[in-house]
């Protein structure tokens, strides 16, 4: 699988009994879903001028290379059991708002 140029993969013997928390890319979504019994997509979302702005910071992409990144982060995701995540909060409340969205996961299953 790839995303944004950069190939990766991960091994079978990594993923182990309970919560696995895996960052893939969209079209690996079905295939996760086809291998595994309980797969929970969490899609991370911020608005558009707030995503533009933090990539630009990094300073890592041109301006077009966000922009195309931008347009394929806003496509709509297929997935069976889909979680929205709103992480446009200050990072100490997203980072808090995002383990507790982790823990009501791992107390479901």
């Amino acid at each position: 699988m790839g995303s944004h140029t950069n190939k990766y993969a991960i091994a079978k013997n990594q993923i182990v009994d309970g919560l696995n928390l895996i960052s893939i890319s969209r079209g690996a979504i079905k295939d996760f879903e086809g291998k595994f019994e309980y797969v929970t997509t969490i899609n991370i979302t911020i608005p558009k001028e707030q995503l533009f702005q933090r990539l630009k910071n990094r300073a890592r992409e041109s301006d077009e290379e966000i922009q195309k990144r931008i347009d394929r982060s806003y496509t709509l995701i297929d997935a069976k059991n889909l979680i929205e995540f709103d992480n446009s909060k200050s990072i100490e409340e997203s980072t808090q708002d995002f383990i507790n969205l982790i823990q009501q996961i791992a107390n479901e299953k």
